[in-house]
């Protein structure tokens, strides 16, 4: 199995993001260091549209308000049209430093905005799902840090496979060549309950979902996530992980039950980051997001297609669309593509007009796929039909010929398929038998059958085993009332939040032993002259007094007494000379 490290440029890998405001990124593709931001600096519109109006089952966020996540130690700093500035660890929906830096709230029901003063962040507009619930006892053991605690309408289904929303940005932004992304979901799975071994500091696996749509300034994007991951952070950088991967391939040890979890049933949080894309790391830039929905669906071609995203370009009268396909197939994988504007699931792929097909890097762990279709008028609705050819990787001859395929297929027992490139005895039209995850026999064949490479198995079945896709849309009676949402291709207004006077970093945030060790210490940043900060544990006690005129000044991690701080969950209140307060919350995990 081979696994991919998305490193622009061949060069590059996405950094490490921890939830405090500067983090560690010394992974393999990047220099070793600590970057850290300044003030927020970045101007963001997070303004709701659904745009998957057929997949509306269960949602996540309509943004009627700002809402706070189940941490309710500083809900002054997260009420439900704002996030304080200095302050996000009770927000739901935050712009953290870390990612913008960003500045959020809900002005009016249905769009939430975020912003920040001019500036330029390092590692592009970002935002996130923050679940985060914390007690002394610690953080993400608790039912509350999960993303289905936080489901606003809906059923949820432990089975979603696809996770949807849409954005848009006030510039353009290009795709990366040679089958690189320019934006990562950073997602954290695990399953529930006290771990006995657990990644990222109880947070869970933080695996990697990558996007890499051309978008033209102002113009919609649909996102569809499935649960095919394109990297888990810290392993082997060509491994092609299983779809659903801590359930297929459960990673992460709990004290009790079983450590499989389905994917988004175990997301503990995420993040959006646009880390290697230039045009997002520019000073006033506005973006809009829709609400956030998740479904399950079947009858698609998951591990060969995963993670869609697309738009129309009305520049070139056309649409673009990019996916991700399997890692480290000799020649790449090659896809058909047709469209329709109604859906080639209920009425057959035949229904669509053909679109030509697009194939993949040759033997490449990059895996981004891009696909600009033929001229064709905007229409209100647009659905894409992907159908892969799947690479035969060997053959056996048991009785009946057995293909053997590069990634798990998607086949089902009585399925028809095109076989070419293969041998004389395989080739042509064929059900099957689907014999495991990587192997079918085809039904009525014998005999020999010599076999190098180069062959492949379409699926041919009129209504399913392709992906659809659909750009454009309305909202579904179970998403929001279409008034609270802008239309495709709208403008709403921009909104700025005024920061408070008292504009504090602190970080990093959590601090982790495993991380920050050689450096024993949480800065707070952005401080005037007199400032005085008291950290309290949660519980109210009394633990430490600094005062200082400097700008910064660092805790190390000590009482009042000099002794060291056990592993927990601190309060701090920040005081100026002027009496202003911010008030917040820190981490110290051991």
């Amino acid at each position: 199995m081979r696994v991919h490290w998305n490193c622009r440029g061949g060069a590059l890998s996405p950094p490490e993001i921890s939830m405090g405001s500067s983090y560690d990124c010394g992974r393999t593709c990047l220099p070793a260091g600590r970057h850290e931001w300044s003030a927020p600096t970045i101007l963001i519109v997070l303004s709701l549209f659904l745009s998957t109006a057929a997949h509306a089952t269960v949602v996540l966020d309509d943004f009627a308000t700002f809402r706070q996540n189940h941490n309710t130690g500083a809900q002054d700093y997260c009420n439900t049209t704002t996030q304080n500035p200095a302050e996000f660890s009770n927000c739901l929906w935050p712009g953290q430093p870390n990612q913008g830096p960003t500045i959020c709230a809900v002005i009016t029901p249905g769009s939430l905005t975020c912003n920040s003063n001019a500036g330029v962040p390092a590692n592009g507009l970002g935002f996130w799902l923050n679940t985060l619930d914390c007690d002394s006892s610690g953080c993400y053991d608790h039912s509350t840090s999960f993303m289905h605690s936080y489901i606003k309408s809906g059923t949820w289904n432990p089975l979603a496979n696809r996770y949807y929303f849409s954005y848009k940005c006030s510039v353009s932004v290009a795709a990366l060549p040679g089958g690189a992304s320019w934006l990562e979901i950073g997602t954290y799975i695990r399953p529930p309950g006290p771990m006995t071994a657990v990644s990222e500091s109880g947070q869970g696996q933080h695996y990697y979902q990558n996007l890499n749509s051309p978008s033209q300034a102002n113009e919609w994007v649909n996102v569809e996530l499935n649960r095919t991951v394109q990297h888990l952070v810290g392993l082997d950088p060509n491994i092609n992980w299983p779809e659903d991967p801590e359930w297929n391939s459960p990673t992460q040890i709990p004290a009790s039950g079983s450590a499989q979890i389905h994917y988004f049933d175990g997301l503990t949080h995420f993040y959006f980051g646009p880390t290697y894309a230039p045009e997002m790391q520019a000073q006033n830039l506005t973006c809009s997001f829709g609400p956030m929905t998740l479904d399950y669906v079947t009858g698609e071609p998951d591990a060969y297609v995963s993670n869609i995203s697309g738009t129309y370009n009305p520049n070139a009268g056309h649409y673009d669309l990019s996916w991700n396909g399997p890692k480290h197939v000799v020649g790449g994988v090659t896809y058909d593509v047709r469209y329709s504007p109604s859906s080639m699931h209920t009425n057959g792929w035949s229904s669509g007009t053909s679109a030509g097909s697009v194939t993949g890097q040759d033997d490449s762990p990059y895996t981004a796929i891009n696909y600009t279709s033929p001229s064709v008028p905007r229409a209100a609705v647009m659905y894409f039909a992907i159908r892969p050819r799947m690479s035969v990787a060997s053959i056996t001859v048991s009785g009946t010929i057995h293909l053997q395929t590069h990634v798990e297929h998607f086949l089902s027992a009585g399925d028809a398929v095109t076989i070419s490139n293969v041998c004389p005895a395989a080739n042509g039209n064929h059900t099957i038998t689907v014999i495991d995850t990587v192997t079918v026999s085809l039904d009525g064949t014998s005999g020999s059958c010599a076999y190098t490479s180069g062959g492949t198995i379409t699926a041919t079945d009129n209504n399913k085993n392709f992906a659809e896709f659909q750009v454009g849309g309305t909202p579904s009676p179970s998403s929001p009332p279409p008034g609270n949402s802008p239309p495709p291709g709208s403008n709403p207004p921009t909104t700025t939040v005024t920061p408070s006077t008292l504009n504090v970093r602190v970080y990093p945030n959590p601090w982790r032993s495993d991380k920050h060790g050689g450096h024993p210490s949480i800065t707070f940043d952005g401080l005037t002259i007199g400032t005085t900060i008291k950290i309290f544990t949660v519980s109210g006690h009394k633990v430490k007094v600094l005062k200082t005129d400097a700008r910064s000044i660092p805790w190390d991690l000590t009482n009042d007494a000099g002794d060291k701080v056990a592993s927990g969950v601190y309060v701090y209140l920040i005081t100026d000379s002027q009496g202003d307060k911010v008030k917040g919350k820190v981490a110290v995990i051991k």
